[in-house]
């Protein structure tokens, strides 16, 4: 009813559930710590739970009740699919400078993006072409750890970090522009539907985007 009220489907019974993913209004995935991952199939009445061998689960992306991505981190950051449903999972091929993955998704069924803390302490952001097989570190990202994206195309994607600040790439990852935020720090959530984007931290921020024409095919040297 458009968030008038709310009915609590599941106790975590002390465990703490850190993102959840719905396909429809019948099929999501939940997960958190402890490597706690549940699927329901009829609107969170009832959960089934998981196994996912990683010790700490961040985020959840699913294309269907069969196919979903997982990513967490143990001794380092893991991304794990699964094609059944999360009877079986496999671990994908992640870089080795991935510390922890903070959130996992996909822009279309074989492109998708990742990102989270790199050893030494800067955020990094990864990316996959090929269905979640395998992922590439985007070298051009050089900024604090990136908590969740909004993906408005397979190349438009927005980031937003830690530090009060949004990257933005219009090139698919190959560079990051950065805009401030302005809500205060420490900035966890991100979304953007139909030219407006939300942001949430300490405090929350919106934007709308305007209308962008191309008006010349030069590059400028300079602003």
């Amino acid at each position: 009813n458009g968030g008038s009220s709310w009915v609590q489907k599941y106790d975590t019974v002390g465990t703490g559930f850190r993102n959840l993913f719905f396909v429809n209004a019948n099929t999501g995935w939940v997960v958190g710590a402890g490597g706690v991952i549940k699927f329901t199939s009829n609107g969170g009445d009832t959960w089934v739970s998981r196994d996912v061998n990683i010790s700490s689960l961040t985020d959840v992306f699913a294309f269907s009740a069969d196919t979903v991505f997982v990513s967490g981190f143990t001794s380092g950051g893991s991304i794990v699919k699964s094609t059944n449903g999360g009877v079986n999972w496999t671990f994908t091929s992640v870089p080795g400078d991935f510390a922890d993955f903070k959130f996992v998704m996909f822009t279309n069924s074989t492109t998708g993006y990742a990102g989270g803390l790199k050893f030494g302490g800067n955020g990094i952001m990864g990316k996959t072409t090929d269905k979640g097989l395998t992922w590439v570190t985007l070298p051009s990202y050089v900024s604090a750890t990136p908590y969740e994206a909004a993906c408005v195309s397979d190349d438009l994607v927005y980031v937003v970090r830690t530090d009060d600040t949004i990257s933005v790439t219009t090139d698919g990852g190959l560079t990051w522009i950065k805009q401030y935020a302005a809500t205060g720090g420490f900035d966890k959530s991100i979304s953007i539907v139909d030219g407006l984007g939300v942001t949430a931290g300490t405090n929350l921020a919106t934007n709308t985007a305007v209308s962008v024409e191309e008006i010349s095919l030069l590059t400028p040297d300079r602003f």
